[in-house]
């Protein structure tokens, strides 16, 4: 088993490439005093971001603000704002609420703790014309376990960010829309869950890209999968279960291939790590045996899959052929089943494309139903009779 070129394949190599995108991990980060006297959706702390490779006249600051985890947990997290160059459009920026996809379960993980990474996504929904609030999700960046894809979890940080992100900057515009790839689309799901709970009336509707599976389309894909890239990926899943339920032993989903480098995920390196932690180790070795079954597993997966709560207002949901990380078969299940509780879905398929290129090829197509969002369009979607 190989990664794919380009790919670190050493886990030293990757530490090194992580290494040398990141930025310090401040004590704007840390948890503030003031957090219990505040509310969700407050903004705690704010300050000016340089560091941040980005489309010319991008202005950039990072916020600290009070959210709720999955378990009703009051916490703080992270973000990054950023607005385009230039002037707002009359009524202020439109908000784009990015959702972002597995970077990694350790601290150190946050997308506002590198460089690149904001403008390697989103230049080309910042030259859009849309000012941006780009959640960490907690646990990354701040203290704090990561409850790794739990819808309810993520979909919360992204609801409170933009109060926040509202609150830090007054050049935003009323509507907005959450977009995201991979472990960001099953966050859009969740969004849309939560304001359906919430009844955010400027809410316009969700982006989800590359991901959002049903459960039993997951474990088959776990079990029979050779793309060596998904045994990092498990093995975030048992720290998210754990991080979600304190109680659940990881070690109960796991095998000791598995096990071995369990505490190395959480502590010393993101995604490009944990590729290479467990590149030459089949990823169905590191799974036991109906682990898929295992009580604290299932409440788990009732967060992370699409569909176990209802969503409010529009959604385009965005798959592909050649996806092996999240399988195309497994979020039109998710799809299907929207539809037949009368959500307003519109599903487009792509062909032949990985996890990261069905992202980059769909930013028109992404772009083009978000501005109809803010035109006010209806969107029914494309849903089949049933």
């Amino acid at each position: 088993m190989t990664l794919p070129a380009g790919v670190p394949q050493t886990p030293a190599e990757a530490l090194e490439v992580e290494a040398a995108r990141a930025l310090p991990l401040t004590s704007f980060y840390d948890t503030p005093a003031n957090l219990a006297a505040s509310r969700p959706g407050d903004l705690l702390r704010k300050e000016t971001a340089t560091e941040y490779i980005l489309p010319e006249g991008t202005k950039a600051q990072r916020i600290l603000y009070h959210s709720v985890s999955a378990d009703n947990k009051n916490v703080v997290t992270s973000a990054a704002i950023l607005l385009p160059s230039g002037s707002p459009p009359r009524g202020g920026w439109p908000l784009f609420a990015w959702a972002h996809g597995t970077t990694g379960v350790a601290r150190q993980c946050a997308p506002s703790l590198m460089k690149d990474y904001y403008g390697s996504r989103l230049s080309e929904i910042l030259k859009a014309g849309f000012g941006v609030v780009a959640s960490d999700y907690h646990g990354l960046g701040t203290d704090g376990s990561h409850q790794y894809c739990s819808g309810i979890a993520q979909g919360r940080d992204i609801v409170y960010s933009v109060k926040a992100a509202r609150a830090a900057e007054p050049e935003f515009g009323k509507g907005w829309v959450v977009g995201g790839h991979s472990q960001g689309s099953i966050t859009a799901w969740g969004v849309a869950a939560e304001v359906h709970e919430q009844d955010d009336p400027d809410y316009l509707g969700a982006v989800a890209v590359a991901g959002g599976m049903q459960k039993d389309r997951v474990a088959a894909m776990y079990s029979t999968t050779t793309d060596p890239r998904n045994g990092g990926l498990l093995v975030m899943i048992a720290h998210g279960v754990k991080a979600r339920f304190p109680e659940f032993d990881p070690a109960s989903m796991l095998t000791d291939a598995a096990m071995e480098h369990y505490t190395d995920i959480g502590t010393k390196g993101g995604l490009t790590y944990s590729y290479a932690v467990y590149a030459n180790v089949l990823p169905n070795t590191l799974l036991k045996p109906g682990w898929e079954n295992l009580r604290l597993v299932q409440r788990w997966f009732a967060e992370y899959v699409p569909g176990e709560r209802p969503i409010r207002g529009p959604i385009l949901v965005i798959a592909s052929t050649g996806d092996t990380i999240s399988e195309m078969d497994g979020i039109e299940a998710s799809v299907t089943r929207a539809c037949r509780a009368g959500m307003a879905v519109t599903f487009r398929k792509y062909h032949d494309l990985d996890h990261s290129e069905v992202f980059h090829q769909s930013i028109p197509d992404q772009i083009a139903w978000i501005r109809d969002r803010f035109a006010g369009k209806p969107s029914p979607g494309n849903c089949p009779a049933t």
